[in-house]
C-alpha cells in the first residue's frame, strides 16, 4: 500500500509519541469500548428475548447439535410426557421413536438422513411418527432451521402435533376405501352430470359400465355417452336429464342398452336425484350406474330354459310332478302321461300313496328331504310300463319335485338284449375255442368259458380290464401286438401254431375286426388249442423221416451191394484174367511189340484195381470214416493241388448209411475239385456235433457264377444234392468266377429207432 503525506497537524495527532497522538488513541479506545458494550447489551437483550420465546412457546421447541438434543422447552416435555430436561438432553433425535417408521424405514437411519438434508439446505420440514402402538400413532409436523453460533452448527426444531389430522385423514381414507369396496362389490359406478353444460364425470367403473374406454377420471362432454346408447333408449335417457320440477328432488331411474367397445351389447340401470343448487341452477344429476348385463342374460337364459322345459314336457315322454308335504299332487303334467293314459293335472289333489302304491317307499323318502333316483314299474292295459324317477324336496317352496322319464321301450329293448347276450354267452361258453373280444382300448368285453379254462382266469376277473392287466405276457408278445393292431385297423390277421409264453401248448390264433354299435372298432380273438394236432403232425413228420431214412438206407445198401458185386467181379474176373495174360506174355520171346503189350496190360490192371477200390472202399468198412477219408485225400497227388483235411468229433462211430454217404459226398466233391476247379489249394472239413454233422469243402479255383449250372455239366454235384436231401440235410454253395468255391453241408444225426441197428452194408 502507498503512504500518502499527511498535514503537519495530522501527522502530530497520529504520532503516539506526541501528546496529541496519545489523546487521540485514548478517545478511540473509549469509543470502541462503548460500541462493544452496546453490541453485547443488544445481544443479551436478543438472547433474553429468544429464551423467553423458546421457553414460553406453546409448540414443542428443541435444539439439536450433531442430531442430539441439547435443549428443549416445557411444551416439548409435555409432548414427550417427560418430567425434566435431563431425560431429553444428550439423546439422539430418534430415541423417542419406534424402531421403524410406518413406511418401513428404520427410524435412526431415516433421522440421520433428514439431519444431513437439513444441514445441506439450511432448513427442512417433514412429518414424523414418534410413537407407534397397536392402538395409537403419534405424528408431528417438524420444521428444522440451521442456526450458527460460536460453538458450531445448531439446529432449532419446532414440533407440532398433527396426530388428530392424521387420524382424520386415515378415517376418511378408510371410509373412501369402504365406499369403493361396496361399490365394487355391488358393481356400481358414480356419475355426476351438469344439466346446464352437458358435462359429466364418473369413475373408471362408470366408464366401463357405459361402454366407454377407461380413461383418467375427469369431466367430459355427454355426446360420447349418447353415442353408445341404443337408439330406442335415447329418448328415455334425455328425459332423465330434464330439469327438475319444483319441490324436493325425486328418485329417477332408467334402464337402457349400450354398445361396448368389443361390439357386445350391455344393459345398464341408472338411479339418482336431480337437484338444483346455487352452483348448479339448471340442475345436477348425482347417481349410481349398475351393470345389469349378467342379470339380463340370466333372465334370458332362464326364459329359454323355461321354454325348453315346456317343449320337453309337451313333446318328449317325460312328466313333472309337484307334491305337497302330505303327498298330494299339486301339479302333474307332461307327454309321458300318455303312457299312463292320463291327461295333464288329471290327478291334481290326489295322494301319490293311493294312486301309485309302488312309489310309496320312494315318496316317503322324498318327502323326508332325501333325493331319490328309482325305477318304478307297473301295468297299464295289461302292458308293463317303466319310469325312471328322480326327485328332491324344495324346502323354500315346501314341496317335493319329481321328474319321470318313460323308459318302457328302453327296458323292453334291454330285456331283449339281455336275452340275446345270454344266448350269445351260452354259444361262447360251449365253444371249443377260446374267444376274447376287445374294444379299441384293448379292454376285455367278452371272455368265454374255454378262455377261462385255458388261462386259469375266471371271466369276472377279466371283463372290463385291459388286456395288459389280465394276460400281460400275451399283451406284450410282439406277434400278438402285430396281430391285434392289424385287426384294429380293420384287417383280418392269423398266426398258426403260435406258442404263447403263458401257455404250454400251441394255438391257432385268428383275429377279426369287431364292429360294435356306437363304439369305435374293436377286435375278436379266436384261439384254438392245436397242441395235439401239432404233436400228431410232428409224429407224422418223424415217421415220414424215419421211413425216408429206411428207404434211403435200403437204396444205399442196395447200391453199395451192387458196387461191391461189380468190384468183386472186376477184381476176381477181369483182374485175374488180365493178370494171367500178363504171366503168359512174360514167357514169350522179348521184343518191342511184346514190351508195348505188357505195358498196356499193366495199365489195364492198375485201372481195374482203381475202379474196384472206388466202387468199394474196403478200408471204410475195416477201419472207419476218419481213416478212409485220410486215405482218400492221400491218394491225391501233391502237385499241383495242395490239399488240407480237418476232422473233428468223429471218434464215435456213425451209422453205416451216414458214414457211407459222407464218404461218397467227400469223394464226389474232391473229384470235382481235381477235374474242374483248376485249384492250387483245397480244404476239406468234416466235424460232428451233438445233433448234426457239418461238411465244408473249399478251393481257390476258377469258381462259377451263383445260380448258374456247374461248369462241368456233369451229374456229380446233382447226385450230392440228392443224397443230402434224402438225409434231411441242407447244402449251400458260395462261388463266383475267379474267386473259388465253398460248399457247406449240414446233415442231421437222428437217434436210431429202438431195436434198429441200421443196415449192415453187407
Amino acid at each position: 500500500m502507498t503512504d500518502f503525506p499527511l498535514p503537519e497537524d495530522s501527522r502530530a495527532a497520529s504520532d503516539p509519541a506526541t501528546p496529541a497522538g496519545l489523546r487521540q488513541q485514548i478517545r478511540d479506545l473509549q469509543r470502541r469500548q462503548a460500541e462493544l458494550i452496546g453490541h453485547y447489551e443488544a445481544r443479551l437483550r436478543d438472547a433474553q428475548c429468544f429464551r423467553s420465546l423458546f421457553e414460553q412457546n406453546q409448540d414443542a421447541m428443541l435444539l439439536l447439535r450433531d442430531n442430539h438434543f441439547v435443549d428443549c422447552n416445557a411444551a416439548a416435555l409435555r409432548l414427550l410426557n417427560l418430567a425434566s430436561k435431563a431425560q431429553v438432553l444428550g439423546r439422539h433425535a430418534a430415541d423417542f421413536s419406534p424402531d421403524y417408521q410406518p413406511d418401513g424405514h428404520h427410524s435412526r437411519t431415516r433421522a440421520d438422513e433428514l439431519w444431513a438434508h437439513t444441514l445441506r439446505q439450511g432448513h427442512s420440514r417433514f412429518e414424523w411418527c414418534w410413537r407407534y402402538t397397536a392402538q395409537e400413532e403419534c405424528w408431528e409436523d417438524i420444521m428444522q432451521t440451521v442456526v450458527a453460533d460460536g460453538q458450531g452448527v445448531l439446529v432449532q426444531a419446532t414440533w407440532r402435533d398433527i396426530s388428530a389430522r392424521k387420524q382424520a385423514d386415515r378415517r376418511l381414507q378408510q371410509s373412501e376405501q369402504r365406499l369403493q369396496q361396496a361399490l365394487q362389490a355391488a358393481a356400481l359406478g358414480l356419475i355426476d352430470w351438469d344439466l346446464a353444460t352437458d358435462v359429466w364425470s364418473g369413475d373408471a367403473r362408470t366408464q366401463t359400465v357405459l361402454g366407454l374406454a377407461p380413461e383418467p377420471a375427469g369431466p367430459g362432454p355427454g355426446a360420447p355417452v349418447r353415442a353408445r346408447l341404443h337408439p330406442a333408449d335415447l329418448a328415455g335417457f334425455q328425459a332423465l336429464l330434464s330439469p327438475p320440477p319444483a319441490g324436493p328432488p325425486a328418485l329417477r331411474e332408467l334402464e337402457f342398452r349400450v354398445r361396448r367397445t368389443d361390439g357386445t351389447e350391455g344393459y345398464v340401470a341408472l338411479a339418482g336425484h336431480v337437484e338444483t343448487t346455487p352452483a348448479y341452477p339448471a340442475g345436477r344429476l348425482l347417481g349410481l350406474v349398475h351393470d345389469r348385463t349378467g342379470h339380463y342374460l340370466t333372465q334370458r337364459e332362464l326364459s329359454y330354459k323355461t321354454r325348453l322345459l315346456d317343449h320337453i314336457l309337451a313333446h318328449l315322454p317325460v312328466l313333472l310332478a309337484r307334491l305337497s308335504p302330505a303327498g298330494e299332487y299339486r301339479e302333474l303334467i307332461g307327454a309321458g302321461l300318455r303312457r299312463l293314459q292320463l291327461t295333464d293335472n288329471e290327478l291334481a289333489g290326489q295322494s301319490v300313496f293311493e294312486v301309485f302304491p309302488a312309489l310309496a317307499a320312494a315318496a316317503h323318502r322324498l318327502l323326508a328331504g332325501e333325493q331319490v333316483n328309482v325305477v318304478s314299474s307297473g301295468v297299464v292295459a295289461d302292458e308293463p310300463v317303466h319310469f325312471q324317477q328322480y326327485g328332491f324336496f324344495d324346502a323354500e317352496r315346501n314341496e317335493a319335485i319329481m321328474f319321470g322319464i318313460d323308459i318302457t321301450d328302453h327296458e323292453r329293448r334291454r330285456a331283449e338284449l339281455e336275452q340275446q347276450q345270454q344266448f350269445t354267452q351260452r354259444l361262447l361258453d360251449h365253444s371249443i375255442d377260446a374267444i376274447i373280444a376287445f374294444d379299441s382300448e384293448l379292454r376285455i368285453i367278452a371272455w368265454n368259458a374255454q378262455t377261462a379254462v385255458m388261462s386259469g382266469i375266471p371271466a369276472r376277473q377279466a371283463l372290463g380290464r385291459r388286456c395288459a392287466e389280465v394276460i400281460p405276457k400275451v399283451a406284450h408278445d410282439p406277434t400278438f401286438q402285430r396281430l391285434i393292431h392289424q385287426a384294429l385297423r380293420g384287417e383280418a390277421a392269423q398266426e398258426l401254431s403260435w406258442t404263447g409264453r403263458y401257455y404250454a401248448g400251441q394255438l391257432d390264433m385268428n383275429l377279426l375286426p369287431l364292429a360294435l354299435p356306437n363304439l369305435p372298432p374293436g377286435a375278436l380273438l379266436i384261439a384254438r388249442d392245436v397242441t395235439q394236432r401239432e404233436q400228431l403232425r410232428a409224429e407224422t413228420t418223424r415217421l415220414k423221416l424215419r421211413q425216408q431214412q429206411l428207404v434211403l438206407s435200403a437204396i444205399l445198401t442196395t447200391q453199395e451191394q451192387e458196387r461191391r458185386r461189380i468190384a468183386e467181379a472186376l477184381h476176381n474176373g477181369v483182374g485175374q484174367l488180365l493178370y494171367a495174360t500178363s504171366l503168359h506174355l512174360s514167357q514169350l520171346p522179348a521184343g518191342p511189340a511184346l514190351h508195348a503189350g505188357q505195358q498196356l496190360l499193366k495199365e489195364a490192371i492198375r485201372a481195374t484195381r482203381s475202379i474196384s477200390f472206388e466202387l468199394t472202399p474196403r478200408i471204410l468198412e475195416d477201419f472207419g470214416l476218419p481213416v478212409a477219408l485220410r486215405e482218400l485225400t492221400d491218394r491225391v497227388p501233391a502237385s499241383p493241388l495242395q490239399l488240407e483235411l480237418r476232422l473233428g468229433g468223429l471218434e464215435a462211430p456213425l451209422a453205416s448209411p451216414i458214414q457211407i454217404a459222407v464218404y461218397r459226398i467227400v469223394q464226389e466233391l474232391l473229384n470235382n475239385m481235381m477235374r474242374h476247379a483248376n485249384a492250387h489249394q483245397g480244404r476239406i472239413s468234416v466235424e460232428q456235433e451233438p445233433e448234426q454233422l457239418r461238411i465244408r469243402v473249399t478251393d481257390d479255383g476258377v469258381g462259377f457264377a451263383a445260380g448258374a449250372p456247374h461248369p462241368s455239366g456233369g451229374i456229380g454235384l446233382a447226385g450230392v444234392r440228392n443224397r443230402v436231401e434224402l438225409l434231411g440235410g441242407t447244402l449251400t454253395i458260395t462261388s463266383a468266377p475267379g474267386q473259388g468255391t465253398a460248399i457247406a453241408i449240414r446233415l442231421p444225426l437222428a437217434p436210431p429207432a429202438p431195436n434198429d441197428n441200421g443196415p449192415s452194408g453187407d
